[in-house]
């Protein structure tokens, strides 16, 4: 080794967390993306043709699973729609149906219904089928499988657990695991929590993630290798004419 790569290597060494950072965990939106050709082709193998989502479970720390966590009940939800209507395949016939915002409907009854009560889930297939909102025109005959989810917020703040499950009308009180995945906490999901203080504290985290990645290209910079470069041609000699051109 060189003693200008050696210098590199321990300029890099010193800076905080060493060369090599700890591996990033995708976004919400990434892992969901990721996880819904998955998810589709477990409701397909389980003979699922159509499925409804519900909104989410959502706990912080060690406290208990709410179904009211600002907004994030929601746009859980509707992520895991968009992850599952793009993860379809292109053939028709191979595509999962897709309900979307089923519980706007749900919340519309006067009788409750919890998808983590295996004795109220018979009651979801009971349902008028022409009352769920369907991702296209071409879904049709109701849900014959919902889908619930729980997203679980670390307490530090440094990340979030999200199961997904799904019951079926055919076996309505057994759960069918669809994904389980840990996924990075953006400031844009600690706003939708609803936790000002979160999002301060996010908005700090990825400040000081992106001061350090500043700082790791700065001393790439000044000890990198320099390129060869051609030497510039004098000025004067650029401008002046050959023998052969003259008169």
């Amino acid at each position: 080794m060189t003693p200008r790569y050696l210098a590199v290597a321990l300029a890099l060494a010193l800076l905080p967390g060493g060369v090599t950072p700890a591996a990033s965990l995708p976004s919400l939106d990434a892992a969901l993306a990721q996880e819904g050709p998955r998810m589709i082709a477990i409701l397909k193998k389980n003979n699922v043709k159509n499925v409804a989502v519900l909104n989410y479970l959502v706990s912080e720390g060690k406290g208990k699973l709410s179904p009211n966590a600002g907004t994030l009940n929601r746009s859980l939800a509707d992520r895991t729609e968009v992850a599952l209507i793009l993860g379809n395949p292109a053939r028709v016939r191979d595509q999962v149906g897709v309900y979307v915002k089923a519980s706007d409907y749900l919340a519309s009854l006067s009788v409750k219904l919890d998808p983590q009560m295996p004795s109220t889930r018979p009651t979801f297939f009971k349902l008028p089928a022409e009352k769920f909102k369907p991702g296209w025109a071409g879904v049709r005959g109701g849900p014959d499988a919902f889908l619930y989810g729980e997203a679980r917020i670390e307490g530090d703040l440094s990340k979030v657990h999200v199961t997904i499950k799904a019951f079926r009308k055919a076996e309505p009180e057994t759960d069918l695991e669809l994904a389980s995945f840990d996924a990075d906490l953006t400031p844009r999901v600690a706003v939708e929590l609803g936790k000002r203080t979160a999002n301060k504290a996010l908005l700090s985290r990825d400040l000081g993630e992106a001061i350090e990645r500043r700082r790791r290209r700065s001393w790439s910079r000044t000890f990198a290798t320099p390129t060869s470069r051609p030497t510039p041609t004098p000025r004067w000699r650029r401008s002046a004419r050959s023998p052969s051109t003259r008169r």
